[in-house]
């Protein structure tokens, strides 16, 4: 994936779960701070992405957050075994 593209979908997909309640976070601190230093960015082709050079301060955790929630969408299915009875 391109840079832009691998954040893209998973920030849109994240947001839209922090909007409808869907993402708890249990207000941890360091979470909540690096939330609030977040900046993302929007290139020309309007995918985006987040901006460790942009950002104050550290942004780590949440660029660790959606990393995982990417990691979760992006996740196959579980196959469910087949039983066989003989």
């Amino acid at each position: 994936l391109q840079r832009f593209e691998k954040f893209n979908e998973p920030i849109r997909e994240f947001l839209v779960a922090l909007a409808e309640g869907r993402i708890l976070h249990g207000d941890d601190p360091v979470l909540a701070w690096a939330a609030d230093n977040l900046v993302l960015l929007t290139g020309r082709d309007g995918l985006r992405r987040p901006s460790k050079d942009d950002a104050e301060e550290k942004i780590d955790p949440m660029v660790a957050a959606l990393m995982a929630f990417a990691l979760c969408m992006y996740q196959p299915a579980p196959v469910q075994p087949t039983l066989t009875i003989l």
